[in-house]
């Protein structure tokens, strides 16, 4: 089995082979050939040689035939001489493929010939191989085919399947990496994505804000007139309250600490006077000296009175300025 595969694959690399080698002979340079050919610029002057050598060649492809009439001129001849060596050069290169080809059918002929006689010698030509056997060996020789092996040998077979299996090994080492890649990439877009949510919310209550914030605007800009109004107003109240202060000779000096001061000092003074009144009182029924007890409670009420009138008016200054700072 193993020799009949062996012949199977040789007749199927020959002929990948030779294709090859027959596309790579007739193809690539001829394409560069034409390229040169299209480069070629005209000469000016016949030369007789190049025309000798088109004559020659043109009597060579048509034989006894005529020959077409041409017009001879420099640009025809140098065309046609380029064309004839392009001629030339591929029938060179399809007679070293002819050669080659006939020099491997011969080989794989022996070849052929050689494995043929030896599985002859076995016992088992291919005739006599059964139906199972038969699908074994397209098995082997499609396996062959797929390994590109150069032979059908055991062991040519173990180092392909050793060489697939460490490109299976590491194809699944690339895969596992490409899978831990994948799931990174998809915790960094779930992450996006959920900036990108919470990145949308702060978007849509900024909206919201705005929104609001340009009718509170608009809403400002409707009251503006009556703002201005007030201002005007309180500007009028301000400067008649500025007057009376000056009027009543109130300095404009006077802070809400010195009033807290003359309110401290007022209470300070009650409360002297507090147990002088109580003291008072218990002289009231006596009759000695009443004219002089009578002038100190007349001053010290007198006394009692500047400071309350100086705290009254010290309060009404400060009301007088916060008001009209409002």
């Amino acid at each position: 089995s193993v020799s009949v595969g062996h012949m199977s694959l040789l007749e199927t690399q020959g002929d990948t082979q030779a294709s090859n080698l027959q596309d790579f002979l007739c193809f690539d340079s001829d394409v560069e050939d034409f390229e040169i050919l299209e480069q070629a610029q005209p000469e000016e002057v016949v030369d007789e040689s190049k025309k000798l050598f088109v004559d020659a060649w043109l009597l060579s492809l048509y034989g006894d035939s005529p020959i077409p009439t041409y017009e001879v001129n420099a640009s025809t001849i140098n065309a046609l001489c380029k064309v004839a060596a392009l001629s030339q050069k591929r029938e060179r290169r399809c007679q070293l493929l002819l050669e080659d080809t006939k020099q491997r059918t011969i080989e794989y002929t022996a070849e052929r010939t050689r494995l043929a006689s030896l599985v002859k010698s076995l016992g088992t030509p291919p005739t006599s191989l059964s139906e199972p056997g038969q699908r074994q060996l397209k098995t082997l020789v499609s396996l062959a085919n797929s390994l590109e092996l150069k032979n059908v040998q055991v062991s040519s077979y173990l180092a392909a399947m050793a060489d697939l299996l460490a490109q299976k090994q590491q194809g699944a080492a690339e895969l596992a990496a490409e899978r831990k890649e994948c799931e990174t990439l998809k915790g960094k877009t779930r992450f996006c994505i959920t900036e990108m949510a919470q990145a949308n919310k702060m978007l849509e209550m900024f909206a919201e804000e705005r929104a609001r914030n340009t009718v509170r605007l608009q809403d400002m800009k409707m009251a503006e007139p009556t703002w201005q109004q007030k201002r005007e107003e309180y500007d009028r109240e301000k400067q008649a309250l500025a007057s009376e202060l000056v009027k009543t000779g109130v300095g404009q000096d006077l802070t809400h600490s010195q009033l807290v001061k003359l309110a401290n000092e007022a209470k300070s003074v009650r409360a002297k006077t507090e147990p002088l009144t109580e003291k008072l009182s218990r002289f009231n029924n006596i009759p000695a000296d009443i004219n002089l007890a009578k002038h100190r409670i007349t001053e010290a009420k007198e006394r009692l009175q500047v400071l309350e009138d100086r705290f009254d008016a010290g309060v009404e200054t400060m009301y007088t300025r916060s008001a009209a700072s409002l």
